[in-house]
């Protein structure tokens, strides 16, 4: 079905510019199965932790849902989150549409939520996200484009295909009437046969083709997708069929992977230790050290400001040994935090003396707290 590429402006047909071959976008291509009941909360986490692994960088999010109540629960759960959406439907006036696809391209929401995908663009998106299904191939293709070519790298971007077996089938309509438009329309040859023009229309455009698609369970994505265009091409060792079947593939994305965790994990406690210099991270005062009775909801009689442990007995700790510990100078004996030239957010030797230790009792009032919420 040579057409197919030539309907679809792939290839090398002059169709869309003056490509002399398609140049196949560097995108990872992730399928992942729910249920309908935890795809929404699975789509929230995921958003939520691409901002923690993105922080270092502007980058935006496309959603593509099936329906207009998806386009609105999934809007509802972000903003409960804090997190900042458009949303566009076939609801939408022509007049709102053209506002919000103007919004898109020069505001700063993070997400666009959509029942909508061909002519979306935004040249930050990273991240497009199929929820819950797809309605054919053709409508994928389209999603996978909202990553713009100068966005298309292996690095980042990313389709996340969350499927949960979504079957629309009374949106199918009638097959009979869809293969007469196509004829009507020219979309292919005028002496091609009845059979291959209903496989054409259930392989491109019905949502039978989606679902063989995403429950191939051996074929790479991208090349699968590509080759439903009638365009070859190899493998991309990225999807997740490739990594299932390439060990050393799925063997570095997990090690980058784990790196990029303690990356962003060392980030994180750096931040914290920046925010406790100005303020108890328990009750968020600035005036608390972590030994202020409100904060600790303790009698002061019982407890030990050293050490913060605590007793029923009066003079408990009276000969209290913290800040007694050898630690070689490499770290805090009062708070335990390293004191490394590559760590500045520790602070200097000077500001970890016995009686001036900033962090002492904020840290220890962290732990103290975690101490009581796990035991």
């Amino acid at each position: 079905m040579g057409f197919v590429g030539h309907y679809l402006g792939l290839g090398n047909y002059k169709v869309i510019g003056e490509l002399d071959q398609y140049p196949f976008p560097d995108v990872v291509i992730n399928v992942e199965r729910y249920s309908d009941d935890e795809v929404l909360s699975v789509l929230v986490q995921r958003v939520k932790q691409l901002n923690i692994d993105k922080k270092d960088h502007q980058f935006k999010i496309h959603i593509v849902v099936m329906t207009k109540d998806d386009a609105k629960s999934v809007c509802e759960s972000l903003s409960a989150q804090n997190i900042s959406n458009l949303c566009l439907t076939s609801d939408s006036l022509q007049s709102e549409k053209e506002d919000t696809m103007l919004a898109w391209e020069e505001r700063t929401e993070q997400c666009m939520v959509s029942t909508i995908v061909d002519g979306i663009d935004n040249g930050h998106v990273e991240d497009v996200f199929v929820y819950r299904a797809s309605y054919s191939l053709v409508r994928l293709v389209q999603t996978l484009g909202r990553i713009r070519p100068g966005q298309q790298s292996f690095d980042h971007a990313t389709l996340h295909i969350l499927h949960t077996g979504y079957d629309p089938s009374s949106r199918s309509g009638d097959i009979e009437r869809q293969l007469n438009d196509i004829k009507v329309r020219h979309m292919v040859p005028p002496t091609t046969y009845d059979n291959t023009i209903k496989n054409f229309y259930l392989d491109l455009f019905n949502i039978y083709g989606y679902q063989n698609f995403v429950n191939n369970s051996d074929i790479c994505y991208r090349q699968l997708l590509f080759t439903h265009c009638g365009i070859s091409s190899n493998v991309c060792r990225m999807c997740t069929n490739c990594r299932k079947n390439h060990a050393m593939s799925d063997a570095a994305i997990q090690a980058r992977a784990a790196q990029d965790l303690i990356v962003s994990n060392k980030e994180y406690v750096r931040e914290q230790l920046t925010k406790m210099k100005e303020q108890c991270a328990v009750c968020k005062s600035s005036t608390c050290d972590g030994t202020i009775a409100v904060c600790l909801k303790r009698e002061s009689r019982h407890y030990c400001y050293s050490c913060h442990a605590y007793s029923c007995g009066d003079n408990f700790h009276r000969n209290c040994k913290a800040g007694k510990t050898v630690t070689d100078g490499q770290s805090c004996p009062f708070c335990f935090l390293a004191l490394d030239k590559d760590i500045p957010e520790s602070s200097t030797r000077d500001e970890h003396r016995k009686g001036h230790c900033i962090f002492k009792d904020r840290i220890k009032r962290v732990l103290l707290r975690f101490w009581r919420f796990t035991v």
